[in-house]
């Protein structure tokens, strides 16, 4: 009875009978996404021998939907994303690394980047190490993440962007760290972006919006002489574009410089800086301490919601609005040198449960209670 029931099955799978047994022909030319490795080979399981040893090599050979993981080690290359759906992530957080290589290729002056997303739709980054060399024989990396040309929906997220060496503000290093641009859209979380020399992570022009939620923005430099201020942790926005820059959601970011800038490093110029950005731009929950202003609205501003952020230990304001038709509800600004809460626009702004000690005018901030 048994041998009659092997047989019987057997001639169901010959002929085809039995569906979840039959292969499914693929129509021709078309390529299913797959998971590819990268690597210098010599590791462990799929890392001992990769497909590819560079990065833009995966890339350049990935169908959309595709997944590229990166094996640990130290990559020198400038990688370009153009096909939709790729994630490319390290097999294990921050054990990937990608470096300018030595000759970096020829660029015009303030264009180089470590990983652009040129166009390219829900590309995700992760868990990759960027770093920007500060000596030896290197130039500086204008943006080590750079999102273009109407790239929509990437996702950038628990990477390290960081400076190595002890000269990081110089003619090496980089900066920005993560730059949304060009009519493109992107989820920015739970990166760490350290010692940049411009921002650390911006969104500009017409049409660009960014997530931009937990991550931990730092301006040390602790190597460094003072040279006065320089540098935004969160820039929405830029003078040069008119009349209306991006919109962001900027929430639960830490922006810190160092308790000694400006005496004996560089300090921290803004915290987060909005920038001639029209309405929809909310900033929340975000804490920004030991900058030169904590949180700037600037050049005519309008229609912002600013919520709940501490803005702590500036060198001369937490809050200072040029901006109109912006809502300021509930921020802490405590331990500025000069003001905690200034506004040139009052009171075409409006100020509701906010807590400072100085402001101009006064009417602006209460003070805590003892």
């Amino acid at each position: 009875m048994r041998d009659t029931s092997r047989r019987f099955l057997r001639a169901l799978l010959a002929a085809g009978l039995i569906v979840g047994a039959v292969a499914i022909p693929v129509a021709a030319g078309t390529i299913t996404p797959a998971t590819t490795y990268v690597g210098p080979g010599g590791g462990s399981g799929m890392c001992a021998s990769p497909a590819f040893s560079t990065i833009q090599a995966a890339v350049s050979a990935a169908a959309e939907g595709g997944t590229i993981l990166v094996c640990p080690g130290i990559y020198r290359e400038h990688v370009s994303v153009t096909t939709n759906g790729l994630t490319i992530k390290s097999v294990w957080r921050w054990s990937a690394t990608l470096k300018p290589p030595a000759v970096p290729p020829i660029r015009p002056a303030g264009e180089s980047s470590l990983i652009t997303i040129d166009g390219a739709n829900d590309v995700t980054i992760y868990g990759l190490r960027l770093a920007a060399p500060t000596a030896g024989d290197c130039s500086q990396v204008a943006f080590l993440i750079l999102v273009i040309d109407g790239a929509t929906d990437a996702v950038i997220s628990n990477n390290r962007l960081v400076p190595t060496g002890t000269d990081t503000i110089g003619a090496c290093g980089y900066g920005t760290g993560i730059e949304v641009e060009g009519a493109s859209t992107a989820r920015i979380t739970h990166n760490l972006v350290k010692d940049f020399q411009a921002v650390g992570i911006s969104v500009e022009g017409p049409g660009s919006y960014a997530f931009i939620r937990r991550n931990w923005v730092r301006y040390f430099h602790a190597a460094e002489t003072g040279t006065g201020t320089g540098g935004v942790g969160i820039q929405v926005g830029a003078a040069d574009f008119a009349p209306i820059n991006p919109t962001a959601q900027v929430r639960r970011n830490m922006i810190v410089g160092l308790a000694t800038a400006g005496v004996s490093t560089p300090q921290l110029d803004v915290g987060i800086s909005v920038v001639q950005t029209g309405p929809g731009t909310v900033v929340a929950d975000n804490v920004a301490s030991h900058a030169w202003v904590g949180l700037d609205l600037f050049l005519d501003t309008t229609g912002a919601r600013v919520l709940r952020n501490q803005l702590l230990d500036g060198g001369y304001a937490g809050i200072y609005s040029d901006g109109v038709v912006n809502d300021f509800i509930d921020n802490i600004a405590l331990g500025n040198t000069t003001y905690d809460c200034y506004d040139s626009g009052y009171p075409s702004n409006t100020w509701t449960g906010d807590i400072g000690v100085i402001s101009q005018p006064a009417a602006l901030c209460s003070a805590p209670r003892q």
